[in-house]
């Protein structure tokens, strides 16, 4: 089930949070499963310029992997490279 639609049906909100560094990106997905909800990274342009989408995508891969909870990457307004 995708995780709006569960939070659509449970009756709560996923928060969406701008991480720019693995250690905001730990501290955020530590939080969101101590709160059982999903957690969501988000990254602006200078963020997905300097790294590029894909290893941005692949570090909250990383963060997500041993997490009770999915971690979801959004790239924030990104309308270019």
């Amino acid at each position: 089930m995708h995780y709006f639609q569960a939070a659509r049906e449970g009756g709560y909100a996923v928060g969406a949070f701008i991480a720019d560094a693995l250690d905001t990106m730990e501290a955020v997905a530590d939080a969101c499963a101590e709160a059982g909800l999903p957690a969501v990274m988000m990254a602006g342009m200078a963020t997905v310029r300097f790294l590029g989408p894909e290893r941005y995508v692949d570090l909250c891969r990383s963060v997500g992997r041993g997490r009770s909870v999915p971690v979801y990457a959004h790239l924030d307004h990104c309308t270019d490279r």
